[in-house]
């Protein structure tokens, strides 16, 4: 959605304003919801699992019937719903709009929406069935919980681990490199799967350990940086290749990231936003979802429409990985103008936009010099008694004597 909006948007202001409307709402809906339920005198029950759904259209309906006024609550309850799934639909849409008209495909944007609106409809037909409302309930829940979690956790992981990688390898060696992903993801998987097979207190013995021990042979097999961090990492060798390692990639998104959305009296990108991101939402994100295979196992494996849903939520995993393997399968989404716009040059602790613009300038003085010597060779090929070939050429840039027959010597620029 970021293509959508305007680039120099106030967007920490925006986002923090979209979760705490977000956080409020649900509270205070999950406080109506707590009083239908003491109100029903409902109790819960062992292996019975009560989700959006039912809430949505059992709960809440059984106590509006009881209320005074209860046509009103019904209309005013409904229309809630109805808004918000009107909301939803259209943030998903506009999205997908949005990566389509990116593409350059010669198509309106009025043909393009009703496209794609008249495919959704058709994609969500099975769930006006009969069986509809459980068909809705077993893809719901699995792809929240199995595609949802694992494309959070994917941005999470990849955007403080993936970007700007060379500048890392570079710093520290390959092999440090690799030697801290396998200490980060190894730590990661392993110790869920041990603490669904085993125990929770195993899992974290064996990601922490798997981590440390994996992170000190980093330490010792990296190369000392050349380029020092502006921060207290810089005053010993070890905390300097720990730093590249561990937080170079999200510290330096957050400040290519602040030279657009940070500009004028906009907001800043905060300094811990990095590892909150890396060190505590990406591995909270891969706990829960190791719960979603054991769920499956107890609950979902017996159930036609629930391995429907899960297979659905495998998908788009599939999807995701190709992405990740090889991306130019998904060139045909980007226009062929833009498809190197994400291939960022070497340059350790410097920010994507003083690249920008340095290489826009080596460019056009670049551009300039060539016109240059285009005039130059014009004039030289012009005939010696016309008036235009009795003008003088412009004086060289090197002392020495100059051939007549050839360009002056130029510097060229250097774009590092």
């Amino acid at each position: 959605m970021y293509r959508a909006q305007s680039p120099h948007s106030n967007a920490v202001v925006d986002a923090i304003a979209i979760v705490c409307s977000n956080v409020a709402f649900e509270n205070i809906a999950a406080f109506a919801i707590y009083g239908v339920i003491g109100f029903a005198r409902l109790w819960p029950e062992e292996g019975v699992r009560i989700g959006g759904f039912d809430i949505g259209f059992r709960t809440l309906p059984l106590a509006i019937v009881q209320m005074p006024g209860a046509n009103f609550w019904a209309v005013a309850l409904f229309f809630t719903l109805m808004t918000l799934g009107f909301s939803s639909a259209f943030a998903m849409l506009d999205a997908v709009v949005t990566m389509v008209m990116d593409s350059g495909i010669k198509l309106s944007r009025p043909i393009v929406v009703s496209a794609l609106t008249l495919l959704s409809l058709l994609f969500s037909l099975p769930y006006c069935t009969e069986f509809g409302y459980y068909l809705l309930s077993g893809v719901d829940r699995w792809v929240n919980d199995v595609a949802l979690v694992f494309v959070v956790w994917s941005e999470c992981v990849t955007s403080t681990t993936i970007y700007r990688w060379k500048d890392v390898a570079g710093q520290i060696g390959v092999p440090a490199y690799a030697a801290y992903q396998v200490a980060y993801f190894g730590g990661q998987i392993l110790g869920v799967t041990v603490a669904q097979a085993v125990s929770a207190e195993a899992g974290a013995g064996v990601g922490f350990g798997i981590y440390i021990v994996a992170t000190v042979a980093a330490l010792f097999i990296a190369k000392t940086p050349d380029v020092r961090p502006d921060n207290m990492f810089k005053a010993n060798v070890f905390l300097t290749r720990f730093w590249y390692m561990a937080f170079y990639s999200a510290n330096q998104l957050r400040r290519d990231l602040n030279t657009i959305v940070g500009s004028g009296k906009n907001w800043n990108i905060p300094a811990f936003w990095g590892p909150l991101v890396k060190y505590v939402a990406a591995p909270i994100l891969a706990i829960v979802y190791s719960f979603s295979y054991p769920a499956f196992y107890a609950e979902g494996r017996k159930d036609p429409l629930h391995i429907f849903g899960f297979a659905v939520a495998h998908i788009v995993l599939i999807i995701i990985a190709a992405g990740f393997i090889a991306p130019r399968w998904f060139n045909i989404f980007i226009p062929a103008h833009r498809q190197n716009e994400g291939k960022i040059p070497y340059a350790p602790c410097v920010t994507n936009g003083a690249l920008e613009v340095e290489v826009t300038e080596n460019m056009e003085a670049g551009q300039r010099q060539t016109s240059d010597d285009e005039v130059i060779g014009e004039k030289d090929s012009l005939p010696k008694d016309s008036p235009q070939g009795h003008q003088h050429a412009p004086a060289p840039l090197v002392d020495g004597p100059v051939d007549d027959n050839k360009a002056p010597l130029r510097e060229e620029p250097l774009i590092r």
